[in-house]
């Protein structure tokens, strides 16, 4: 796997603020028909939009094929996963952070190989994490100086 560093993230030294996600409504709405359809196997997307000192506004979702088309993990199209952030970031959008679900009788929280793989991508990553079987459905983490942090999300009609 190659190597991409993000615009909008390249400082390393970024501190962690405590922010609230927004998620637009029709996102949301991407997001639960996945989980409908994470009964046959994980399903899988990237996060699209922008963030300031309190708030991490989620308008855009593109759900990615899982190349595992496995029910207990997942891998992405990396080239394809490049292109759509290189797309997003000309309409001035970034990379908030990837999503996946946790099919049958598993939580919405971060499994160990998930913790292991949050390392690569951490905050201010974030991580959507869904369960059709579990509640709450969805929960939002990311992983910060080797700590795994909830982040609070709201559902937004804009």
């Amino acid at each position: 796997m190659g190597s991409y560093s993000q615009k909008s993230n390249k400082n390393k030294n970024f501190e962690f603020k405590e922010r609230i996600l927004i998620l637009e409504s029709h996102v949301y709405s991407q997001i639960q028909n996945l989980i409908a359809e994470s009964l046959k196997m994980e399903q899988v997307g990237l996060g699209f939009g922008s963030y300031n000192e309190s708030v991490i506004k989620m308008n855009k979702f593109i759900p990615m094929e899982n190349l595992d088309k496995s029910e207990t993990s997942f891998s992405l199209d990396y080239e394809r996963m490049i292109k759509e952030i290189q797309i997003h970031e000309q309409n001035g959008l970034i990379l908030l952070g990837f999503f996946h679900t946790h099919p049958k009788n598993a939580n919405s929280y971060p499994s160990k190989k998930d913790r292991y793989y949050m390392r690569f991508w951490p905050h201010p990553y974030i991580w959507m994490i869904a369960s059709a079987a579990k509640t709450p459905l969805l929960r939002i983490f990311s992983f910060y100086r080797d700590k795994i942090i909830e982040i609070p999300y709201s559902l937004s009609n804009q």
